[in-house]
């Protein structure tokens, strides 16, 4: 039977129902009947009796237990798989706690699927090969899972096709008088014995035939790699749509389910380029048949990420906080500014992981609907059933106004959500009571399982698997990846059964031979199933050479050189439209000489290395998210530093203070420091300053010190005159205003040290990375600046307090060498020569004055150009704002895009 006399008998109201091999296939008939009756001018019909295997295999499961149930006899109810997977999680688990494995979760997944292929091929358990330690494993597991079956009065829907042909066969269930059957040609043990008993019980078994093509016209597109070939593809379907946009257009691809987000980008960047994150996925002009898991859908990973933070006691990681906060799917998500104020505050209090309550407590004071909103998310911490826990769940989503407003897609993949917590909370026989967290895993791994694929108006443009493709037919047909090393695939047997039974009971993906013989059978069928195929393949797979699948007809003639790779049309169009408009800005507003400059000293070393950098981070207050890092980060370890050795020398005051210490006086006044000052960090960040981060530090902070100290003890006479930017006399810090060259600029220096009868030393703690004092970038000015404010200055010196690398590095005037050693005299300075114009400290602060006067120049002028020093942009949070590597993205050799 042909579609055109399928239809005809539905629109005469025959019954005849349809059995199709797949869901696809039985949606694609449901259409083409719908455009049947619209073509014949008919607005209304009822809808035709056609299922997929699976909605078949349930239905008919029902109309059984609803006939037993009449006749007084109580019919075993029929677990989801879901639930059935549940099951199988718990008796792996359960086993684990003797024979430990890895992954719990993705070994009761093998079992499942075990389970179903020994079903589908009729193969009989227990297998019984004590010698193979994996199928005993999964003898044991099959056991205890029946016997769980038995006692829930259960069964899966592995084992309705035995079911169903046992009431045929019994005459328990009614028979169709005719069914027809949709690409059903190389059915499985069990669907061929349950075909068999309905031809036995008086159904006439009715082929359908799928439209064929016999000699289709065949094009052959061979790209450089696999990238390519996807781009390539996409760009033809994009032709062959606007040729002919009622056109049914296929593309098929073996390893769909592996290749699903990179050809997704190619076909969005070709297709709908105009697609951005936040639309509704319904509006892709395509469709992808392979679903995605239903936890990945935005709106679902959403309530995930809510239930986790609301679950865990200690609180949420940042990033899964923040990526909540953010989401536009609760009563938060409109008020924009306000959680970027709260992400930006607890970033900055470094709170990883962060509790709800910190975060409540944290939003700004105009908001307590949002506060009470995340305190009212935070679930309990007892144990108890998943049905109590699926109430729990929902209830602190609707608390925090999750899931808001929902498009399209959204609003399905809400409505499968509801559909999968109900049934999460029929599992209290299976899991019994669950802690929070617990139950939010197994939640969380049903979610994982279920593949969720979107219902959307009917697309002429269709992705499909090979196995999906079966029984369909199209205008235009597009083959994808077909090379030697893809097609046959290679064998796959299923991990828990003995590979020589896979072998007798048929199982197709078990052996070559089956691989093969299977792929041929596909293969024919999709060279029938368009009257125009196009087939493509990579020429590079893996830095191999790869060739079209010797399952494929050869071309006759040379297909010619392979597809090279280029950028996607709709940039390329962008490109070639930028004769419009040539505009640089690369002004900004001057930075003002009448008040301190924004961003201080670090500005102008920001600056020398970008002036783009230093405009955006100062002038526009543009900074990438902080991420926390392990305590103390890079700023706690130097605030620690500074307030260390300030308090130390504010004491010791001079070499003569620090030489009249005895070593066990300098180490008891040195722990005294550090511990007093760990103490303040812990109070201020009690969350981070933990015992054993303290520990660690004070053993650390003190050999660095001392270290410090020693060589101090071997310098000639000083005497400290500043810290912090303030006298000795004085208390705290205090900044110091200057004029630069026409800024203003707050400094403080950390330290200035007093040489009797030579000068003075600018020192600068450091416990990072060092700059370079002398450059033809002035990128590290500190010293430089500080270094103006004294007339008598002689040397300027880092102080790292770091491993490995405690001590001294500067230079010093020539003639002041002696009373710092360690220091680099101006007259060795190496590669330096070309800088200076002299040998001397005169030379180097003409030097310096120079390249500030430059630097503030630039800064007056509003200079913001993207034009950063070799390796700058390798550490620097702004590439996404500014954008500079997309400038020569599309330039040729001789053009450069800015």
């Amino acid at each position: 039977m042909d579609r055109d006399t399928l239809f005809t008998a539905w629109a005469d109201a025959e019954t005849l129902p349809v059995l199709c091999v797949t869901r696809r296939l039985a949606d694609d008939l449901v259409h083409a009947y719908a455009r049947y009756r619209s073509a014949r001018g008919d607005t209304a019909w009822p809808a035709p009796d056609c299922l997929g295997w699976r909605a078949w295999l349930v239905d008919r499961f029902e109309a059984l237990a609803q006939r037993d149930a009449i006749a007084g006899t109580v019919p075993p109810r029929l677990l989801s798989d879901g639930e059935a997977l549940a099951l199988w999680y718990r008796i792996v688990s359960d086993a684990s706690a003797t024979h430990p494995l890895l992954q719990v979760p993705r070994m009761a997944q093998l079992a499942a699927d075990a389970w179903q292929s020994a079903h589908d091929y009729c193969v009989a358990l227990p297998v019984g090969l004590p010698e193979d330690e994996d199928a005993s494993a999964f003898d044991a597991w099959a056991a205890t899972f029946h016997h769980r079956l038995q006692e829930l009065t259960a069964i899966t829907v592995a084992e309705v096709p035995a079911v169903l042909e046992s009431a045929l066969r019994e005459g328990r269930l009614a028979a169709p008088k005719r069914l027809a059957v949709g690409a059903l040609d190389r059915p499985t043990p069990a669907q061929a014995r349950l075909l068999e008993a309905l031809a036995e019980a008086g159904t006439s078994l009715i082929r359908l035939e799928a439209p064929s093509w016999s000699q289709p016209t065949l094009d052959y597109l061979p790209c450089n790699d696999r990238a390519t070939e996807y781009a390539t593809v996409a760009g033809a379907v994009r032709d062959a749509a606007r040729a002919r946009p009622e056109a049914r257009i296929g593309v098929v691809v073996p390893d769909l389910a592996l290749q699903r987000d990179a050809i997704q980008r190619s076909f969005d960047a070709v297709l709908c380029p105009w697609l951005s994150p936040g639309d509704d996925p319904a509006r892709r002009p395509y469709r992808i048949s392979q679903g995605e898991a239903l936890a990945e859908q935005p709106v679902i990973r959403a309530a995930l990420d809510w239930l986790s933070w609301g679950a865990s006691a200690r609180g949420a990681a940042l990033n899964t906080a923040s990526r909540a906060l953010h989401t536009p799917f609760w009563q938060g998500g409109s008020e924009t500014g306000v959680i970027a104020q709260l992400d930006r505050a607890l970033r900055l209090a470094r709170l990883d992981p962060v509790p709800l309550e910190q975060a409540a407590r944290a939003l700004p004071g105009a908001t307590p609907t949002l506060a009470e909103a995340l305190r009212a998310a935070a679930l309990p911490r007892d144990r108890t059933l998943p049905s109590q826990w699926a109430q729990r769940f929902a209830t602190a989503l609707e608390a925090l106004g999750w899931p808001g407003t929902l498009d399209s897609t959204a609003f399905q993949a809400h409505r499968a959500w509801n559909e999968s917590l109900s049934a999460f909370g029929r599992l209290d026989s299976i899991t019994g009571s669950l802690s929070s967290t617990a139950a939010l895993r197994r939640l969380r791994e049903q979610l994982h399982q279920q593949i969720f694929q979107p219902q959307s108006g009917g697309s002429h443009i269709q992705l499909l698997g090979v196995l999906e493709a079966a029984g369909l037919a199209f205008d235009t047909l597009f083959i994808v990846g077909l090379d030697e090393s893809q097609w046959p695939p290679e064998a796959r047997p299923i991990p828990l059964l003995p590979e020589a039974l896979q072998r007798r009971a048929g199982i197709p993906q078990a052996t070559a031979e089956g691989q093969l013989d299977r792929a041929r059978a596909i293969t024919d069928d999709l060279l029938t199933a368009a009257p125009e195929i196009t087939l493509s393949w990579p020429t590079q797979v893996d830095e191999q050479t790869a060739r079209l699948s010797a399952l494929l007809p050869a071309p006759a003639l040379d297909p010619g050189a392979p597809q090279a790779s280029e950028p996607s049309p709709a940039w390329r169009a962008l490109f070639s439209a930028r004769a419009a408009e040539d505009w640089r800005d690369e002004r900004a507003h001057a930075a003002p000489g009448d008040r301190p400059l924004a961003g201080g000293v670090q500005r102008l070393g920001e600056y020398a290395e970008c002036p783009f950098r230093a405009l955006a981070h100062y002038g526009l207050g543009a900074e990438a998210p902080s991420e926390p890092e392990a305590a103390p980060d890079p700023m706690e370890r130097g605030q620690l530093a500074h307030d260390i050795m300030a308090s130390l020398w504010r004491s010791l005051r001079d070499s003569d203070g620090l030489r009249a210490l005895q070593p066990d006086a300098e180490a008891r006044q040195v722990a005294e420091a550090v511990d007093h000052h760990l103490q303040a960090w812990r109070q201020r960040a009690p969350h981070r300053a933990t015992e054993g981060v303290v520990t660690v530090e004070r053993a650390r902070l003190q050999r660095h010190v001392r270290a410090l100290l020693a060589i101090d003890r071997s310098r000639t006479d000083f005497a400290v005159e500043w810290l912090e930017g303030a006298l000795m006399d004085q208390r705290g810090a205090i900044d110091h205003t200057i004029d630069l060259h026409g800024l203003t600029v707050r400094v403080r220096p950390d330290r200035i040290d007093h040489i009797p009868g030579v000068g003075r030393i600018v020192i600068d703690y450091k416990t990072g990375r060092t700059g370079t004092p002398v450059a033809h970038t002035l990128t590290a000015p500190q010293l430089a600046v500080y270094a103006g404010l004294l007339e008598d200055c002689v040397g300027v010196a880092y102080a790292p307090l770091r491993a490995g690398g405690t001590g001294y590095v500067g230079i010093i005037d020539n003639d002041a060498a002696e009373t710092m050693p360690m220091l680099t005299p101006v007259r060795k300075l190496r590669g330096a020569k070309a800088l200076l114009d002299d040998d001397d400290w005169a030379a180097v602060q003409r030097l310096w004055d120079t390249q500030l006067g430059a630097v503030a120049a630039g800064l007056r002028a509003g200079d913001a150009r993207v034009d950063p020093l070799p390796g700058v942009c390798a550490r620097c949070d702004l590439q996404p704002f500014c954008r500079i590597h997309t400038r020569n993205a599309f330039a040729g050799d001789d053009e450069e895009i800015a």
